[in-house]
């Protein structure tokens, strides 16, 4: 490409590639932190291994007292296996890192570029509003999430482009890959009420077959998926939990969950999603204001396409005050709305809006200005919380079970979140619970009572041993003063560790012993 052509290329495209660089250099970042912010990407990690080196595993005995012992499902058996060449090739917890950055990075060039094909004007803009939210802390995260949002939006593109043959395919693999599979029915049945709507609106006629066509294609990928599931009889019991109780229903827990799960009020909404929120309640003002003035006559398949993603967005946002979790299908298909509102309003907005800015160069700088340095601060926040679980503080306590206590025994720990990294370090030895404390509650309601009124200090101490089978404990907390006079009180007694937020504890009287005295 000649210098003048080139010049001209990043004049025209200088403010996306600067967006560009700004989220690439935000993905990378976000990775180098020596913790990770969420427990669960050391199960991802560990998993892939065994998938790699004992193939697929229908028992998991590690978290003694849920259903996985004799019924363990693994519902992101497609992540487990992309992951597999890169914890091979590279450290674990490096290599989930670098699928996680992967993932991250081509969900947003997907967004850009469904924007693009939707011949959105600044397309850019919308992507960048989209990373200055918690949208990207969720994307980043070593886990599925990527990869299955990737999957979902690809899904929608497939819908709107009619090729049926392909969205069965990745429905199919979209239920190996993710939990949350049923979401690909509701796009379906989405689509088909956006043309019986455009088709009302607009007095043509609905496109039944196309209509069947996707729900067909959506359904049947769904049934092999989960038929040809190797879990497939023990999922359907873990998929009523996971499914319909975890993610739907959103039921009580009798012990604290992750955040995740909380609800938010518009405020936290404002907080979380900002230039989300602004970009949406922009871009619709200025479509109503352009449907007012210019009163255009639409077509059916631009309708459609407007209200399928007004029904995606719409549904999705209210999931999202029920449960944060669901800013990840929230924010991806607000944008994707407000960029069609955008579209529709830009021969208003550029003739008669923008028609007095004389310099409006400066003003789109100002805006991605302001813009960036929102981003900014949100990626310095996530980078301090970056290493809320790391794994050098975890073990001395799993080097001193390991050397101490007798293979298999039962490990009692405090909170339920951490027992993944226990599990990743020592899996010669079992736990309460992991993954979720929910699971724990459906195994054993009882259990998990007591369990829940442990972690907010209402409990006994003194009932672990005879309850949970433990005379091993650890405790994760910044200061476990007053927990830990509660266990003395209770016969327990702390064991030196290195100074740091975790603490372990032995049952007063308990024979800790090193491994090989058992065979002496």
């Amino acid at each position: 490409m000649p210098l003048t052509q080139m010049t001209g290329w990043v004049r025209r495209n200088g403010f996306a590639v600067l967006v560009a660089f700004v989220i690439l250099f935000g993905i990378v970042w976000t990775q180098t932190v020596s913790g990770f912010p969420d427990p669960d990407s050391f199960y991802h990690a560990k998993m892939a291994i065994i998938l790699r080196d004992d193939g697929i595993i229908h028992k998991w005995p590690a978290f003694a007292y849920t259903s996985f012992p004799e019924h363990f499902v693994d519902h992101h058996l497609l992540y487990h296996y992309l992951l597999i060449p890169f914890v091979t090739f590279f450290d674990p917890l490096v290599g989930i890192r670098i699928v996680a950055g992967l993932g991250a990075a081509s969900v947003f060039g997907l967004l850009f570029w469904i924007l693009k094909r939707l011949r959105v004007p600044h397309s850019h803009w919308f992507v960048l509003a989209a990373a200055a939210s918690v949208f990207f802390f969720r994307l980043s995260l070593p886990k599925a999430i990527a990869p299955a949002l990737f999957l979902f939006l690809l899904g929608i593109w497939l819908v709107l482009s009619g090729r049926h043959i392909w969205l069965l395919v990745l429905s199919a693999a979209y239920v190996w890959l993710y939990d949350g599979w049923p979401i690909m029915m509701a796009v379906a049945i989405c689509f088909a009420a956006a043309d019986l709507v455009a088709a009302r609106l607009t007095k043509g006629k609905a496109d039944y077959r196309t209509s069947g066509k996707t729900i067909g294609a959506v359904g049947a990928g769904l049934a092999v998926g989960y038929v040809l599931n190797p879990y497939f009889l023990d999922r359907i019991h873990f998929d009523v939990l996971q499914i319909g109780k975890m993610a739907l229903w959103n039921a009580p827990s009798l012990i604290r969950v992750g955040g995740e799960w909380n609800s938010v009020g518009f405020m936290n909404l404002l907080a979380n999603i900002p230039w989300v929120v602004v970009f949406f309640l922009g871009t619709l003002a200025c479509w109503f204001v352009s449907i007012v003035k210019f009163r255009p006559v639409p077509d059916k398949e631009s309708l459609k396409t407007l209200v399928f993603f007004s029904l995606l967005a719409a549904g999705s946002m209210a999931f999202s005050f029920k449960s944060q979790r669901f800013f990840e299908y929230s924010v991806p298909l607000s944008i994707i709305l407000s960029g069609l509102l955008w579209k529709q309003a830009w021969p208003w907005v550029e003739g008669v809006f923008l028609k007095g800015f004389s310099n409006k160069q400066m003003l789109t700088a100002a805006l991605g200005t302001c813009m960036i340095v929102v981003f900014g601060s949100q990626l310095r926040e996530q980078h301090a919380n970056g290493n809320d679980y790391a794994l050098q503080d975890f073990r001395p306590a799993a080097e001193w079970i390991q050397a101490h206590v007798p293979p298999n025994e039962i490990v009692f720990h405090l909170p339920w979140d951490f027992s993944l990294i226990l599990w990743y370090l020592d899996d010669t030895h079992r736990y309460v619970v992991g993954l979720d404390p929910r699971f724990l509650q459906d195994f054993d309601e009882r259990r998990a009572r007591a369990y829940g009124e442990l972690m907010i200090g209402e409990g006994d101490p003194g009932l672990i041993p005879a309850l949970f089978d433990a005379h091993v404990l650890v405790y994760n907390a910044p200061s476990a003063i007053p927990f830990t006079k509660q266990l003395e009180a209770a016969g327990w007694e702390e064991v030196p560790l290195p100074e740091g937020d975790v603490h372990l504890f032995i049952q007063k009287g308990y024979e800790s012993r090193p491994r090989n005295s058992d065979t002496q």
